[in-house]
């Protein structure tokens, strides 16, 4: 059973993150389990709940990445965002390998 947004934000001991964190025009939904785009460019959100494995992130990011209205700021906002939220390297992936949520 893939672990909530919500417990992954209580299980992060090192940086507490919040409903409404905000990574730039990346907003934190817990609500919804969600981030959001609003920004100039328009809008867009990730389904953070899809989000299972290493496999599913980096598809996200490479889904993000090929938008047209994609800066190289608004992805290293989002890898800040993801980084907070999921810690990756300890939860995620670690040595290589990947690791179910």
């Amino acid at each position: 059973m893939p672990i909530s947004t919500i417990d992954l934000v209580s299980m992060n001991d090192t940086r507490p993150v919040a409903d409404g964190s905000r990574w730039g025009d990346w907003i934190l939904r817990s609500d919804n389990q969600t981030l959001e785009f609003i920004g100039e460019a328009g809008w867009y959100e990730i389904d953070l709940e899809d989000i299972t494995d290493s496999a599913r992130m980096l598809d996200w990011i490479f889904q993000v990445q090929h938008k047209p209205w994609v800066t190289d700021a608004i992805m290293g906002d989002l890898l800040r965002a993801f980084h907070d939220i999921f810690h990756p390297r300890a939860k995620v992936f670690s040595g290589g390998l990947s690791l179910h949520v």
